[in-house]
């Protein structure tokens, strides 16, 4: 690998860890869900591969098997028990019992994709700053 090869992967692999990293601390910040246990918010995950070349911010399902339902949302449906006899939830005065649950839906809280769209701006700045610097080392390498 060339000098200018190298330098430029290290700047590219940079830019991308470093926005990958801000889309991820944001998205698990910044969300319109109530958390009550940030067990979503653990399964937001992010990942660099291919030297440096693709990044990405997802949701793992195996940590959070409902964070596609939060995510996306869910059409009105109805919830019956599977391992036992009714379902229990809890309620004003103690514990509510139904053998069946109605469940109106949810808009859903698009975290992910908001985190994108509010930081592309500097996510865009984050790619300017690093080529700027290969550009720099290029030229004090080359002496130009």
């Amino acid at each position: 690998m060339s000098d200018v090869e190298g330098i430029l992967r290290r700047s590219i692999k940079n830019a991308m860890e470093r926005s990958v990293s801000k889309l991820h601390n944001y998205a698990t910040t910044h969300h319109r869900f109530i958390s009550r246990t940030g067990g979503l918010e653990r399964a937001v995950e992010s990942e660099v591969t291919d030297g440096g070349f693709h990044g990405v911010v997802f949701l793992n399902e195996r940590k959070a098997d409902y964070g596609p339902c939060v995510h996306e949302g869910s059409r009105a449906h109805v919830i019956r028990p599977r391992n036992k006899r009714v379902l229990r939830w809890p309620g004003k005065g103690g514990f509510v019992f139904s053998k069946i649950s109605h469940h109106p839906g949810y808009k859903g809280d698009p975290f992910l994709y908001d985190a994108l769209d509010d930081n592309s701006a500097e996510i865009d700045k984050i790619f300017d700053e690093e080529i700027e610097n290969a550009v720099n080392q290029l030229a004090d390498t080359f002496g130009e």
